[in-house]
């Protein structure tokens, strides 16, 4: 009921925007696939339905391609549904992803800018790089990621010389996001979700903290070369993971308990000579 009440919801506000602000244009680009024509002749696409009746890949490739052009009240009404569609459906019990529509309200947020920017000032022509660094912002808003979402939105989008400005925006949208709230998106869902995760920072009560004092004695421990019967115990124990120590009693490493029973079931062993 819920998934169907959204479905309808996102059908109807699709709809209604588009036809409201429908325009024809001519097509600056006959090989553009993603055109729509809604009610418009054979040669003239509408820039409402083709942002909206395309898939997401469709409707970032619309924004990013100079064949579809909107005037700033068309983007504003295009960007204003399509946030409040994504903050009031995320969290449906329906599998749906937060990425894809980041980088298209980012898109929009950055076309917006770019319309307002030439209804300023006439003279100046629109640029895509506005609408590459508003993704980019709106991306690190929320996932809280700086320098490989850099990395990839210039990989993918072949604009290294976009890397200061991107770089800035990142920087500033990551510090204004951080005022309003200390994690991001996927810790909090990880926290309503009531599933552990470890954060980047711990409690300072723990910070004089030994790994003896929270260990259990005796400690159960492997040698870097272990026998058959050491292995064994170790496995019917409940710890997950054991400290493998060398001949001078140092720590060499960890060995999970799904190892051991790798080495067990295929029987990877050291035959010792006696």
């Amino acid at each position: 009921m819920e998934v169907s009440f959204f479905a309808g919801l996102t059908a109807m506000t699709f709809f209604t925007v588009s036809l409201s602000l429908n325009k024809c244009i001519p097509k600056s680009d006959p090989t553009f696939p993603f055109y729509h024509n809604a009610r418009c002749a054979e040669n003239e696409y509408s820039p409402m339905a083709t942002l909206f009746f395309n898939t997401e890949g469709g409707t970032i490739r619309s924004l990013l391609s100079k064949a579809v052009t909107t005037n700033i009240y068309e983007t504003v009404a295009f960007l204003f549904s399509w946030s409040m569609l994504f903050f009031t459906t995320y969290g449906v019990q329906v599998p749906s992803g937060v990425f894809l529509p980041g980088i298209i309200i980012g898109l929009a947020v950055g076309q917006a800018y770019g319309n307002l920017w030439v209804h300023i000032f006439p003279t100046q022509a629109e640029s895509q790089s506005y609408l590459l660094v508003g993704a980019a912002a709106m991306l690190t808003s929320y996932t809280r990621m700086t320098y490989s979402l850099a990395v990839i939105m210039l990989e993918t989008t072949q604009s290294i010389n976009l890397f200061i400005p991107m770089i800035f925006s990142l920087v500033v949208a990551r510090s204004v996001s951080k005022l309003l709230s200390k994690r991001s998106l996927y810790e909090v869902a990880l926290v309503y979700k009531s599933i552990p995760f470890l954060g980047d920072k711990y409690p300072s009560a723990f910070n004089f903290l030994r790994a003896e004092e929270i260990m259990s004695k005796p400690v159960h421990s492997l040698k870097v070369v272990s026998s058959m019967e050491e292995l064994n115990c170790a496995y019917q124990t409940e710890f997950s993971a054991f400290p493998v120590i060398n001949g001078a009693k140092n720590l060499v490493g960890i060995l999970p308990k799904r190892f051991i029973k790798v080495l067990i079931e295929k029987k990877e062993f050291i035959m010792m000579s006696a």
